[in-house]
């Protein structure tokens, strides 16, 4: 978290057999020779946030769900109550 943005460092899905990457902010790929299987990590220079990384790889929806919901549980109080929202 970067204030009230949710910056996204990298992704790991172990099931995934891709070779390791660097998903550039231009879209360009920059290979991880010593990266493990299914790492894509971001450009550090321009992290995603929650809603983009979303867009990128929704197939991860269940992910980014459980990190919205953490977001949230950081911003709260105890006890307060949350206002459903769309998107992020």
């Amino acid at each position: 978290m970067v204030g009230h943005r949710i910056e996204i460092l990298f992704l790991r899905d172990d099931a995934d057999p891709t070779p390791a990457y660097r998903l550039r902010d231009n879209g360009d790929i920059v290979p991880i020779p010593l990266g493990r299987c299914g790492l894509v990590a971001f450009d550090e220079r321009a992290l995603p946030d929650l809603a983009q990384a979303r867009e990128w790889f929704p197939h991860h929806f269940r992910l980014w769900d459980a990190v919205r919901a953490q977001f949230w549980d950081a911003l709260l109080p105890p006890g307060g109550t949350r206002r459903p929202t769309s998107g992020t």
